[in-house]
């Protein structure tokens, strides 16, 4: 699988052509997990895609930064682990057509901008047109765009497959760009009390700084699942708003809520 930990943007000059340029996209996972591209200096952290005409890109976050080189010509996406999936344009991702998530009347004006065609889409909106990927990467920084998926196409599937079937799916993870100092001393299961009836939180952290948090409720478990690191004195699970502070004991405590391991 060509998958790649962290990026080093060059500098990226106006709209740019496209032509041999590379794009960056950060999926809402990685927005949420605080991940973003810097090029030349420039920060990005929008859904929209980031055009890199050079050979570097650099994507930081909580716990630092890595580079990689970047190819000509090729889609990277980022996911909330910090990993790149590269793709080459034309090849394995269309061009001409993208799907990107927000208010309906913002992907229209967004559309017409583009020059391209609209179209309801699993949830989300199909933009359809000459370079609509790439000309996507044009329009700015828009905050209503919540996210933009890449389309592959019939040899970017076939690649895809393969890769989760084949010999290439037992190999290991590579080392994600959230690997965060300090994080294997919290790993564990943690418990919280129930009150009035209710069932108590489980909590599982894991060492890559991702978290599953869960309740029986109804006879019904609910499940939240996502990425966490260390703030300050305590620890912020990205997806809610819970922000728990560590205690002398290594309980995880916040105002009403108190997470402690069967251990104790």
């Amino acid at each position: 699988m060509r998958v790649t930990p962290w990026l080093v943007l060059a500098s990226v000059a106006g709209c740019g052509t496209g032509e041999g340029a590379s794009y960056i996209v950060l999926d809402p996972a990685a927005r949420a997990a605080l991940i973003e591209a810097e090029a030349g200096g420039q920060h990005h952290r929008g859904a929209l895609p980031l055009e890199v005409e050079g050979n570097e890109v650099e994507l930081i976050g909580p716990s630092g930064r890595l580079r990689l080189p970047v190819a000509p010509s090729t889609a990277y996406q980022v996911d909330g682990w910090g990993t790149a999936r590269q793709w080459v344009l034309g090849e394995e991702v269309r061009t001409d057509v993208v799907e990107v998530g927000g208010p309906e009347v913002v992907v229209r004006n967004l559309a017409s901008a583009l020059g391209a065609r609209t179209q309801a889409w699993n949830g989300r909106w199909r933009l359809e047109g000459p370079d609509a990927l790439t000309r996507l990467s044009w329009m700015g920084d828009l905050a209503e765009i919540s996210e933009v998926a890449l389309v592959l196409t019939d040899q970017g599937r076939a690649r895809a497959r393969a890769e989760e079937e084949g010999p290439l799916a037992a190999l290991p993870a590579p080392r994600p760009l959230r690997s965060d100092e300090g994080l294997e001393a919290l790993v564990g299961v943690y418990a919280s009390d129930g009150t009035a009836g209710e069932r108590g939180w489980t909590l599982v952290l894991n060492a890559e700084g991702g978290y599953v948090l869960e309740r029986l409720v109804r006879c019904e478990v609910s499940r939240m699942e996502g990425t966490y690191r260390r703030d300050g004195g305590g620890i912020r699970l990205y997806g809610t708003d819970l922000a728990l502070t560590i205690s002398a004991s290594g309980r995880l405590e916040a105002p009403g809520l108190v997470f402690a391991t069967g251990e104790e």
